[in-house]
C-alpha cells in the first residue's frame, strides 16, 4: 500500500460523512462546493484506502465511513489508525501526552473556527498545560483570522511554553506533527483523528512545518512595522502671544502614540528586540521595570504589549513600581479641565504592566534594589532592565535633534525642559555641550509634594525641599550615569501650581493639549527674565518642550 498524505478536501469529505453517516457523489459535490468529478475521485481514493465503503447501485450509490480503525501496510504494520468519537479522540491525546519526553517536539497547524467551541478550547488548554511541564518544544501555526479567540483560549496558560505564530497565508488546519507520526484532526459532533505512521511522511511534514514557521516571520515583520515609532512631533507657533514672548516655539510631544515624550524611551527600550525579530532571531526574554505610576509606566506597558502581540508569546514584561498610598491622589486638571484619580490610572496600568508596591519613604531605590524587589514578587522573566533613570543609550535626544537640525535649522537662544527624573534634561544638555551651542537650557520642576504636576516631583533626583523653599536647587544624579557619562550637578527651577494653571490656560487658548507637567515649560516663561537678566522677550527665541498629555488620554 502506498503512503498517503490526506488533502484538505479529503479531510472535509471524511468530516461530512461523519456528520451525516452517508452521502452520494452529488450530495458531497454540492455540500462542499466541489466539482462532481473531483468529489468522485476523492471518494474513490478514500475507498481504496479502506476508509469508506460503497453501497447501493446506479444513481442510488452511497458512501459511508468504514468503521475500521486500522489500515495496514504491505508488511502488516499499522500505517493508518482512525480514532473515531470523543472517547477515542481523548484516548489518542492521552497516549501522545504520555509518549512525549523533554526535548521532543509537538508541532501543529491549529484549528480555525473550531476554537470557538469552548469544549475543544478547554480540552486543548489542558493538554498544552500538561505537555508544557515536560519541556516539550510546543509550537503552533494559526490563521491570523482567529488570533483573538486563540489568545483568549490560552491567556491563562501559566507555563509560557506554547509558542504561536500567526499568518495570513493559507495553511493546513487541525494537524499534529510528531517525530514518528502525523495526525489529521476533524472536530465535530463525532470527531475523528487520522494518524499516519510513516518515516517518509513525517519527514516531509516536519520540513513543511519548519519552512512555514520561518515564512510566518514575514508576516510578523509586517506586524513589526505597525509598532509605531514615536517622533517627528510638530513644532507649534502659538496663534496668540504667550506672556509677551514674540519668538516662542513649542515642541509638542502630545502627538506621540500614547500622547507623551515617554514613548521615545519605551520604543528605544524594545528596539533591539524588534531588530532581532527582523533578523529572524528569537529574542531572549527580558523584563523592563520603572518606578512610575504615570507616563513612563503607560508607555512601557504599551510598547511591551505591542512587542508580545507581534511575537505571539511573552518575550518581554513590564513592571511598574507604585507606592501603595498613591491611589487617593488625583491627576490633573489638564488643558481640557479633565481630572483622573491615581486609582483609575493604576487600574489601566494593570492591563499592560505587572504592579509591585514600593515604599519610597524608606530609602532611595537604585536599579539593583528594584530588581531584587521584582524578583521577590516573582515578576521577572529573563534579564531585568531598570529604565527609571533611562537606558545605557540615548532615548530622548531626537527631540532636540529634530527641532534644531530638521525643523528650525537654527539653534534657539533658550530651551525650557520639564524635569522629573532628569533624563530628558541630561540628553538636551549633552547635545548642546557636544555641539558647542550657545543655547541656554532651563530645567523646570516642582518641589511641592502636593503639586498638581505630580510627574515632576522627584526627591530622588533633585533636592525638592530646597527647590520648594528657595525656588531653585541642584540635581542629585549619580556622578556617572547609565551611559557612562560623568554627570555634574546643575540648577533646576521651581514652578508653582498657580503658574502651571495659568500656563495651561494659555495653551488652551492656542488649542494645545497638555497635562500639568507638560505645561511646566510654559509656566516658567513669566519669570525667565528673573532667571536670566539678559533675556529679551522681543528678540530671543525660546523653544519649550510640551512633554504631553498622556494620563488624561486613556
Amino acid at each position: 500500500m502506498h503512503n498517503h498524505v490526506f488533502s484538505l478536501n479529503q479531510q472535509n469529505v471524511l468530516k461530512l460523512l461523519e456528520t451525516q453517516d452517508n452521502g452520494t457523489v452529488a450530495e458531497i459535490s454540492k455540500r462542499l462546493s466541489l466539482p462532481r468529478p473531483t468529489a468522485k475521485q476523492i471518494l474513490q481514493k478514500l475507498l481504496s484506502l479502506g476508509l469508506v465503503y460503497r453501497h447501493g447501485q446506479g444513481r442510488g450509490v452511497y458512501y459511508s465511513i468504514k468503521r475500521k480503525d486500522e489500515i495496514l501496510d504491505s508488511a502488516g504494520s499499522k500505517l493508518v489508525t482512525v480514532f473515531s468519537g470523543h472517547s477515542s479522540f481523548r484516548t489518542m491525546f492521552k497516549e501522545i501526552e504520555s509518549s512525549l519526553e523533554a526535548n521532543d517536539f509537538y508541532w501543529s497547524f491549529a484549528f480555525k473556527n473550531e476554537y470557538y467551541d469552548s469544549e475543544l478550547g478547554q480540552f486543548l488548554f489542558d493538554f498544552h498545560h500538561s505537555i508544557g511541564k515536560r519541556g516539550v518544544d510546543d509550537r503552533s501555526i494559526a490563521s491570523i483570522s482567529v488570533k483573538d479567540v486563540i489568545e483568549k483560549t490560552y491567556q491563562n496558560l501559566s507555563l509560557q511554553t506554547l509558542k504561536f505564530r500567526f499568518t495570513d497565508k493559507d495553511v493546513p488546519t487541525g494537524m499534529i506533527i510528531l517525530k514518528d507520526r502525523v495526525i489529521t484532526l476533524v472536530w465535530g459532533k463525532h470527531p475523528i483523528a487520522i494518524q499516519t505512521k510513516s518515516g517518509v511522511i513525517c519527514e516531509r511534514y516536519q520540513e513543511f512545518f519548519l519552512s512555514t514557521w520561518d515564512a510566518a516571520l514575514i508576516y510578523e515583520l509586517q506586524q513589526a512595522e505597525k509598532v509605531v515609532k514615536p517622533g517627528n512631533t510638530p513644532i507649534i507657533v502659538p496663534r496668540e502671544t504667550i506672556y509677551g514672548i514674540k519668538n516662542l516655539l513649542i515642541k509638542d510631544e502630545s502627538k506621540n502614540p500614547t500622547h507623551t515624550f515617554k514613548d521615545r524611551l519605551a520604543y528605544e527600550m524594545i528596539r533591539p528586540l524588534l531588530e532581532e525579530i527582523r533578523q529572524g532571531k528569537i529574542p531572549k526574554p527580558i523584563t523592563f521595570g520603572s518606578i512610575s505610576y504615570g507616563n513612563t509606566a503607560r508607555s512601557m506597558g504599551y510598547y511591551v504589549s505591542l512587542l508580545n502581540e507581534m511575537a505571539g508569546y511573552e518575550v518581554s514584561r513590564a513592571v511598574a513600581f507604585i507606592p501603595p498610598k498613591l491611589e487617593k491622589k488625583t491627576f490633573g486638571p489638564d488643558t481640557s479641565s479633565s481630572v483622573v484619580t491615581a486609582k483609575e490610572v493604576i487600574g489601566h496600568l494593570h492591563d499592560t504592566c505587572e504592579i509591585v508596591p514600593i515604599d519610597l519613604s524608606k530609602k532611595i531605590y537604585r536599579s539593583k534594589d528594584i530588581e531584587n524587589l521584582a524578583k521577590k514578587h516573582k515578576k521577572v522573566i529573563g534579564e531585568f532592565v531598570d529604565i527609571t533613570e533611562g537606558l545605557n543609550r540615548p532615548a530622548y535626544v531626537n527631540i532636540i535633534i529634530e527641532a534644531i537640525e530638521q525643523q528650525l535649522r537654527f539653534s534657539p537662544d533658550y530651551v525650557i525642559v520639564p524635569f522629573g527624573a532628569g533624563i530628558l534634561c541630561n540628553e538636551v544638555i549633552d547635545y548642546v555641550d557636544e555641539h558647542k551651542l550657545k543655547t541656554k537650557v532651563i530645567p523646570v520642576s516642582s518641589g511641592d509634594p502636593n503639586t498638581i504636576a505630580v510627574m515632576l516631583y522627584g526627591p530622588i533626583w533633585v533636592d525638592t525641599e530646597e527647590l520648594f523653599v528657595k525656588g531653585q536647587a541642584l540635581t542629585r544624579h549619580e556622578p556617572i550615569d547609565k551611559k557612562g557619562r560623568h554627570r555634574t550637578q546643575y540648577t533646576v527651577y521651581h514652578v508653582t501650581d498657580e503658574e502651571i494653571c495659568s500656563a495651561m490656560n494659555e495653551l488652551k487658548k492656542n488649542n494645545i493639549d497638555a497635562e500639568p507637567s507638560g505645561a511646566s515649560g510654559i509656566a516658567i516663561l513669566n519669570r525667565l527674565k528673573t532667571i536670566d537678566p539678559n533675556f529679551n522677550p522681543d528678540i530671543h527665541t525660546v523653544l519649550t518642550i510640551n512633554t504631553g498629555d498622556s494620563l488624561l488620554n486613556y
